[in-house]
């Protein structure tokens, strides 16, 4: 599912089967349905939204997988005319299937993606590419646009493991490295591996090793989220001011409207043998904990948005 930027129209694509996968448009303010119409050979991704909405909302993206063919590909869905454009709109053939949504802002010309070992920038109007610029591979990597729209933050696990004789798999080396580029041009001005800065804990196993990354309104800060941890890092110089300590990994972050809080998702999967149920929220200038919601459903694998309301 994807959400406008004004919380006004909520996107959903669903069915029990690829084949019968269905398109449809939520008017928020009554819950109507405004529009419909089959969307077939959706993807099913495990631990990844199918779908991603540009920053001004006018493109919906949508990934494709047929399972027989064992093919990948997007289409894109124009909100304002409701319709499914001809194939050759998505200009990226080369991006993979990637789950990593649009990042940007709703009145800015461009707007950023992480495809497979590349992010590029494309126009916001035409969906025209504009540059790309290497990136790691990685299984869920994370990508954050600054407010002020200088910078681009791209947040990569780096995680090697080797099977014993026992059949189970054993990490033997993890970290995680965090690139910065200049968001006009895509040049690359920084990177940084975490482990040099503070101790990075070891993946879960199952859960597919992902990390979460946010930037402050007034771009001074990232919030960087892996496992049961939380730091906070100063652009200016990538360094750590403060740390928190969770009991539980997290599988969600995002930040609320005015800055001031960071929602934190309880993990859902993986080997979770000692685990506090919950959404956290914590305080983005002390980070700590100010509340809990202890009842918090036992979702499988959710996606985690913060939308304003309609």
């Amino acid at each position: 599912m994807a959400i406008s930027p004004d919380g006004k129209r909520l996107y959903i694509v669903d069915g029990l089967l690829p084949e019968n996968g269905r398109l449809r448009v939520f008017d928020t303010a009554t819950w109507q349905v405004v529009h419909s119409e089959p969307v077939p050979d959706r993807a099913l991704l495990l631990g990844g939204n199918s779908i991603t909405l540009s920053p001004n909302g006018r493109w919906l993206l949508i990934d494709h997988y047929s399972y027989s063919r064992r093919e990948a590909w997007k289409t894109v869905f124009d909100t304002e005319d409701l319709r499914v454009l001809s194939s050759d709109a998505w200009q990226l053939n080369d991006c993979g299937l990637s789950p990593t949504p649009f990042v940007g802002h709703p009145d800015s010309e461009r707007m950023f993606m992480q495809c497979s070992g590349f992010v590029t920038a494309m126009d916001a109007d035409t969906l025209s590419p504009l540059w790309r610029a290497p990136s790691p591979e990685a299984p869920h990597p994370a990508i954050a646009l600054a407010p002020d729209g200088k910078r681009l933050y791209g947040l990569y696990s780096e995680v090697e493991s080797e099977v014993r004789s026992d059949g189970r798999s054993y990490v033997t080396q993890h970290d995680l490295r965090l690139l910065v580029w200049e968001a006009d041009s895509g040049k690359q001005v920084d990177e940084i591996n975490m482990g040099d800065l503070v101790f990075v804990p070891e993946p879960t196993g199952g859960r597919g090793n992902a990390g979460y990354l946010v930037v402050s309104p007034d771009s001074t800060r990232l919030y960087v989220a892996w496992e049961d941890s939380l730091w906070t890092l100063e652009t200016e110089t990538l360094q750590i001011s403060d740390e928190l300590k969770l009991p539980t990994p997290i599988d969600g972050m995002a930040l609320n409207i005015d800055g001031r809080e960071l929602y934190l998702l309880p993990s859902t999967s993986g080997d979770l043998r000692e685990r506090k149920s919950g959404m956290w929220t914590v305080n983005t200038e002390t980070l700590e904990v100010v509340r809990q919601a202890s009842d918090w459903p036992s979702f499988s694998l959710p996606f985690f948005f913060v939308a304003p309301s309609p």
